[in-house]
């Protein structure tokens, strides 16, 4: 008789993983996961498309909006419309955009560490006095 110990140990941490996952999950992000049986998880989908707009909007634009342009697409993704093949083509063509537009864009290679901390500095002063 042979016993693999290891693989045995393993299975356990694996399992106990899993159900201390269950318990902890948010149900109804679950749910909403369940019910369009696309086997990934669409809000963190939603957001990963709309961080990479961001970045892709930096380079090209130099500026952030806050409220996406392409909102309708974004709830798409999250109601998971699209398959998750179709969602990473998406997201590796953004990349490549991304890659070229940085390439050739006009910001800084370095961050001014002296600017960015009095600008945080007076935003947060900004808030508490208007809290």
């Amino acid at each position: 008789m042979t016993s693999n110990i290891d693989g045995f140990k393993k299975h356990c941490k694996q399992h106990k993983e899993y159900w201390n996952w269950v318990k902890k999950r948010n149900e109804n992000r679950f749910l909403v996961n369940s019910k369009h049986e696309r086997g990934y998880d669409s809000k963190n989908m939603m957001h990963t498309l709309r961080l990479l707009e961001i970045a892709e909007m930096i380079a090209k634009e130099g500026t952030i909006q806050l409220r996406s342009p392409n909102v309708d697409f974004l709830k798409k993704v999250r109601n998971g419309d699209f398959a998750y093949e179709e969602l990473l083509e998406m997201a590796e063509a953004k990349m490549v955009d991304i890659t070229q537009a940085y390439a050739v864009c006009d910001l800084p290679e370095d961050v001014d560490y002296y600017q960015a901390n009095a600008l945080l500095a007076e935003m947060r002063e900004f808030i508490g006095h208007n809290r």
